[in-house]
C-alpha cells in the first residue's frame, strides 16, 4: 500500500471512529490490518480495533485484537500493545492481570528507562488498589 493511501485510510477510519459510525471504523481499521502495511502498523490497527470493539460492548473481541496485535509485536521487540492491553485490564477491573504484564514489560531488555519510569508507576498504583 502506497503511504498516502494508507494514511488517507487510518484517518478516514478515525473520522467514523469519531463521529460514532462505529461498525464502519471496525471495518475500515480490520482491513488496514489485514493489508500489506508493516507489522507495526498492523499491531497498532488492531489496538484500534480493540478499542472499537470495547466500545460496541465486546470486551472478550478486544482482548483477542489486543493478543492479534502483541503477536505482530512480539519478534520486533515492541511493548506498545502489550501496554495497551495492561491498560484495558485495569480499567476493566482486572488489576491482576494489569500487574502481570507490566511487571513482564519492565523486565524487557528493549525497554527504555523512560519506559521503566511509566510501567514502574503503573505497577505501584494498581498495587495500590
Amino acid at each position: 500500500m502506497k503511504y498516502d493511501d494508507y494514511v488517507a485510510a487510518a484517518q478516514a477510519a478515525a473520522a467514523l471512529f469519531e463521529k460514532g459510525e462505529l461498525a464502519q471504523a471496525l471495518a475500515r481499521f480490520e482491513s488496514l490490518a489485514t493489508s500489506d502495511i508493516s507489522a507495526i502498523d498492523k499491531a497498532r490497527m488492531l489496538n484500534n480495533v480493540a478499542i472499537v470493539l470495547d466500545r460496541l460492548g465486546r470486551a472478550p473481541d478486544a482482548l483477542r485484537a489486543y493478543d492479534r496485535a502483541i503477536a505482530l509485536e512480539w519478534p520486533l521487540s515492541r511493548g506498545e500493545s502489550i501496554e495497551r492491553k495492561a491498560v484495558f485490564l485495569a480499567d476493566k477491573g482486572d488489576a491482576v492481570a494489569a500487574l502481570v504484564l507490566y511487571e513482564d514489560l519492565v523486565t524487557r531488555s528493549y525497554a527504555t528507562e523512560d519506559d521503566k519510569h511509566r510501567y514502574q508507576a503503573r505497577i505501584a498504583a494498581l498495587k495500590q488498589r
